[in-house]
């Protein structure tokens, strides 16, 4: 078990994972609300500190892309040059999928800041695989949900059982963003139309490929098994 420094989020060590945040899975999340606006900040702070955030699709054909409103703040983030890679999958456990593993090993930390959906399935069975590797996972418990509140419970207790860190969104000492540190510069603002195409009605947005609609994230990886008929953009 970590000692009480060691249980702390470490700023220059730590990777966000924000897992499945998707339109048709959030949409039947009671807690839906306050968990996005949870992750909302956890991804400016995380921003802020210049740490590298990995954000999941889980099987995007039939959960739909990342809801419009974490969407858009991705899209602002990176055109802000912050560090954010995407990762499509077909497992559950985000440890499965070898690009995931890649894009983490790759930015040369080994502290895993977990939010996203559901507690009990894809967060858990990452977090365990996560921890397993060697990897010191916290997971930021009102910035994850399930569709059952019991179910949400019992995935906490199970984590923290097995030594990965439980913590709260204002427990940890992550910055507040202010307005004017997220103020677009010219030339951000000349993407504004851009951005405000990509997070327009979800019929608009499925008519688009993913490389379009998420062109400002620096490598959205797709799995050539759900995504071989889009073409990749951004460096892999």
């Amino acid at each position: 078990m970590p000692g009480p420094g060691e249980s702390m989020i470490n700023r220059s060590d730590f990777v966000l994972v924000l897992i499945d945040a998707q339109e048709r899975l959030a949409a039947a999340m009671p807690q839906r609300e306050s968990v996005l606006e949870v992750i909302s900040k956890m991804l400016r702070a995380t921003s802020v500190l210049g740490a590298p955030i990995i954000v999941t699709r889980q099987y995007p054909k039939g959960l739909g892309d990342t809801v419009p409103e974490i969407e858009a703040i991705l899209l602002d983030l990176a055109d802000h040059e912050a560090t954010v890679v995407g990762v499509d999958k077909l497992a559950f456990d985000c440890a499965a999928e070898p690009e995931f593993i890649s894009a983490l090993r790759g930015t040369g930390r080994r502290q895993v800041v977990i939010v996203g959906m559901e507690s009990h399935i894809c967060v858990a069975q990452s977090a365990l695989s996560l921890a397993g590797l060697n990897f010191q996972v916290h997971i930021v418990a009102d910035g994850c949900c399930s569709r059952d509140a019991a179910a949400h419970q019992i995935a906490m207790d199970r984590l923290r059982a097995a030594g990965v860190i439980v913590t709260h969104s204002e427990s940890e000492s992550l910055p507040t963003p202010s307005r004017s540190s997220m103020r677009p510069s010219p030339k951000q603002a000349q993407s504004s139309s851009r951005r405000s195409c990509l997070s327009s009605n979800s019929s608009t947005r499925d008519q688009n490929p993913v490389s379009q609609r998420l062109r400002g994230i620096n490598g959205w990886h797709r799995l050539s098994m759900a995504m071989s008929s889009l073409p990749r953009s951004g460096p892999q």
